[in-house]
């Protein structure tokens, strides 16, 4: 029976894009999970000490810590984007649209039109 997905490309590479070899980023993935723990420990400990309303407000300041990295980043990446294209004005379009695809849409939004 014909099924409407058969001509789909079924590697999987094909799809997930380029990834890194996860040899390549082991250490950082062991990294990651071992602050992840760390976390998840001081959020226990923080839990089992405090009442309620006073562990709410510690989760949020570190809710609006979290949102404040992720937003310098964003400006960090959007202002190396433009440095970059400033100082390679014949590949500013290359450039821009190579952010957008690795970095998002939103990074890229400064692009002189």
């Amino acid at each position: 029976m014909d099924n409407a997905n058969d001509d789909v490309i079924t590697e999987p590479s094909a799809w997930l894009g380029p990834l890194a070899p996860l040899a390549e980023v082991r250490a950082d993935l062991n990294t990651l999970e071992a602050i992840e723990d760390e976390l998840r420990q001081h959020v226990a400990d923080l839990r089992a000490m405090l009442a309620p309303d006073q562990y709410r407000l510690i989760w949020a300041l570190q809710d609006a810590e979290q949102r404040l990295g992720l937003a310098e980043r964003m400006l960090a990446e959007r202002r190396f984007v433009e440095g970059l294209a400033r100082c390679l004005p014949e590949h500013a379009a290359t450039i821009h649209t190579a952010a957008r695809h690795l970095l998002g849409e939103e990074v890229a939004a400064g692009e002189p039109a």
